[in-house]
C-alpha cells in the first residue's frame, strides 16, 4: 500500500472514530434505546481497498469498548454490540434497551451462530476472553457480531 494513501486512511479512521465517540458522548444513558446505532465508516471510504477492512473493524471494536465504558454506570439493563462486515459502511456499534416502542428486549440474536471460525481480520479486532463473536449470513455476505461475554 502506498505510504501516502495509508497515512491518509489512518487519519480518516481517527476522524471517523472521534466522530463516533462524540455521538456517544451526546447520549443520555438514563434514556431508552431502540436499536440505536452509529456507523463508523459513514462515507464508505473503507470499501476502496481490502486492506482497509481490518482497520475499520479495529476502530469499530474500540468504539464498542468506549460505549461499554460510557454505559457502565447505567442503572437499567442495556445490550451493546458491534457489527463487522467486509462492506465497511455496515460496520456499526449498537445499543438496545427496554423502550416504549414495543421492540422486544432483550434482543435474542436468534439467527446468530456464536463462536464460529472467523477470518483473521475479525479475530485480530476482537479482544480475546472479554468479547464473543457471532456470525450470520452466507459466503456472499457475512455479518459478524461482537458483544461482551457475560
Amino acid at each position: 500500500m502506498d505510504r501516502r494513501y495509508r497515512k491518509r486512511m489512518q487519519a480518516y479512521w481517527a476522524r471517523a472514530e472521534a466522530r463516533g465517540r462524540r455521538q456517544i458522548d451526546r447520549l443520555d444513558m438514563n434514556s431508552w434505546f431502540d436499536f440505536w446505532h452509529v456507523h463508523v465508516d459513514w462515507y464508505g471510504r473503507g470499501n476502496t481497498g481490502p486492506e482497509n477492512v481490518p482497520e475499520i473493524a479495529a476502530a469499530t471494536v474500540r468504539l464498542l469498548q468506549y460505549l461499554e465504558t460510557f454505559a457502565k454506570d447505567r442503572s437499567e439493563p442495556i445490550q451493546l454490540w458491534a457489527t463487522l462486515c467486509s462492506n465497511t459502511m455496515d460496520n456499526a456499534v449498537h445499543a438496545h434497551s427496554r423502550n416504549p416502542n414495543g421492540t422486544a428486549y432483550p434482543h435474542g440474536f436468534h439467527a446468530v451462530d456464536w463462536d464460529p471460525t472467523v477470518p483473521d481480520w475479525v479475530a485480530a479486532a476482537v479482544p480475546v476472553g472479554t468479547h464473543q463473536i457471532g456470525s450470520v449470513g452466507d459466503a456472499g455476505e457475512v455479518v459478524y457480531f461482537v458483544r461482551r461475554r457475560g
